[in-house]
């Protein structure tokens, strides 16, 4: 039986707990990190069970189908979740931005009234939504 591909919540849980792997000294210099799905948890080795790989010279691989906004996700943010590459979070902070502005120039409408911006649900609770729910002051 095979899996359902896997959605973007799912994926953002797997790249945290890789973003998060801090193993002790440098154990992990040059070696296979798994991050196995449920509960998200990384693990120095390969493991045939883990959901996504990381490491070596091929950055993150998905080994469990992607379904699209999933791919688009992983595509933005596994590179920046790998423990020893140059864009690597610290183990002190970790901190992604989304910034965003409308083909006309404009960050909220005319109005000033709260209005959803994008297609995500996750669009509605992220940055985006302090324009939302937060009319600009006059």
């Amino acid at each position: 039986m095979t899996q359902a591909p896997a959605k973007p919540e799912e994926l953002w849980r797997w790249l945290c707990a890789l973003a998060r792997f801090r193993p002790e000294g440098d154990r992990a210099r040059g070696q296979i990190i798994s991050v196995h799905a449920e509960p998200a948890r990384a693990a120095l080795g390969e493991h045939a069970e883990a959901a996504l790989l990381a490491g070596g010279s091929a950055g993150v691989l998905a080994r469990r189908a992607l379904d699209a906004q999933a791919e688009q996700l992983f595509a933005h943010y596994a590179p920046l979740c790998t423990p020893g590459s140059a864009c690597a979070p610290s183990p002190e902070c970790f901190v992604v931005a989304h910034l965003g502005q409308s083909l006309d120039g404009r960050i909220g409408p005319p109005s000033g009234e709260p209005e959803a911006s994008g297609s995500w649900p996750a669009d509605t609770v992220g940055p985006r939504s302090s324009r939302c729910m937060h009319p600009p002051p006059r």
